[in-house]
């Protein structure tokens, strides 16, 4: 029984038990897991079925009330075989259990030929391989000897598995498949250039999330500024008029929250911190393995999905409706004593100046002074105060 872990977790559950104690099963082996499954073992025990733990995870003092629990990483284990992986550990035991079994003539009377467990070392140095544990001591001797018979391809499943893996197959495979794999899915796949370099390394999505990264640096200072100048209505800056997406709020009625540009800024910095993650695990590989491919993985596609649904929705449904509050604008203007610096070229700058200090003094604006003070006509000065004059060249 293979749990699924999306929905019943990791190891041994009482669920899992009773499904197979239904059935009838009266001796229960758990294997790469049960060291800490309390729970599951005690259930199957007042059951009155027995359970055996092959495993090589770390254990606590105390254990489950299992009938037997063969862990080289029990902290009361001798054997200084804890770098075992779960395929050595059953190994073992099966090693083991053949031997007891020809003492006591078991197959003689049974009249069973006494399996060569030797012919499935290919399956152990394969799980000994996978599990990435240390390639010394026994381990070392169970790949080496496992290779040898792998070669021999008896087992027709692992035969497959080489297959398809490229290992002896046809010069063409690879870009063979790509073909159909694009048809299939409608999208163009190709075979890598350099196969070292793309199993060695993941720089394609540590690129495309620091893309990414560029993007939501750009959208938060985007979606800031809009917060920024839509602030008001009369305080602030109120220089344009943001959509009532969420007018109102609990302390302030009629106020208009800019909620779709503060959303962006969160997904954005959501964005940024799955970019750090994918930049520390595109690092993290070591020689052709990256264990950190799932994080990876998940992180570029979630950056995908939310950058893309968020920005779509603050395009249509909120920059889309912003409006100019165009009296506001040009009285913001006509206040400013920037309007002093197309004066410099025509009556000097210190006369500018003056003016200047004269109109934030007053409170007037520069125009008012250079009308009441007679320094220009009226219809000099409104040309030279034109300020659309100042946001082009003009010599």
């Amino acid at each position: 029984y293979i749990p699924d872990r999306k929905k019943e977790g990791y190891g041994p559950s009482i669920e899992a038990f009773k499904k197979l104690i239904d059935n009838n099963v009266k001796l229960i082996f758990t294997v790469d897991c049960g060291t800490l499954s309390f729970e599951a073992i005690d259930y199957a025990k007042g059951k009155k079925i027995d359970v055996i733990v092959l495993d090589h995870h770390q254990s606590e003092i105390k254990l489950p009330n299992a009938y037997s629990i063969i862990n080289p990483n029990r902290q009361d284990d001798n054997s200084q075989l804890n770098y075992l992986c779960a395929a050595g550990v059953t190994f073992m035991f099966l090693i083991s259990l053949n031997r007891e079994l020809r003492l006591l003539n078991w197959f003689e009377k049974k009249r069973i030929n006494e399996p060569n467990l030797i012919e499935y070392l290919d399956l152990v140095s394969l799980g000994t391989v996978c599990d990435v544990v240390p390639l010394t001591g026994l381990n070392r001797a169970i790949v080496k000897q496992g290779l040898k018979i792998l070669k021999t391809n008896k087992n027709l499943g692992l035969k497959t598995l080489k297959d398809i893996c490229g290992i002896n197959s046809h010069p063409k495979f690879a870009k063979k498949i790509s073909q159909q794999i694009s048809n299939k899915v409608g999208f163009k796949f190709y075979e890598a250039k350099n196969h070292f370099e793309s199993q060695s390394s993941k720089d394609a999505i540590v690129n495309l999330s620091g893309t990414l990264k560029t993007c939501s640096t750009s959208l938060i200072k985007i979606a800031n500024d809009i917060r920024w100048l839509g602030s008001g209505p009369r305080c602030g800056f109120g220089e344009i008029i943001l959509p009532s997406i969420q007018p109102g709020s609990s302390i302030m009625p009629g106020k208009v929250n800019p909620v779709l540009a503060e959303a962006l800024t969160q997904v954005c910095a959501q964005v940024i911190g799955n970019d750090l993650t994918i930049t520390i695990a595109g690092q993290s590989g070591n020689f052709q393995l990256n264990v950190m491919m799932p994080v990876m993985a998940h992180n570029i596609m979630e950056s995908i999905e939310i950058l893309s649904t968020s920005t779509k929705v603050f395009a249509l449904d909120f920059m889309k409706g912003i409006k100019a509050d165009k009296q506001k604008c040009e009285n913001y203007i006509d206040d400013s004593l920037a309007m002093c610096t197309s004066l410099a070229p025509i009556i000097g700058y210190n006369k500018a100046a003056d003016i200047a200090k004269k109109a934030y003094a007053t409170g007037k604006t520069v125009r008012q002074i250079v009308n009441e003070d007679q320094i220009l006509t009226k219809e000099k000065s409104d040309k030279i105060l034109d300020p659309k004059t100042m946001v082009k060249p003009s010599l």
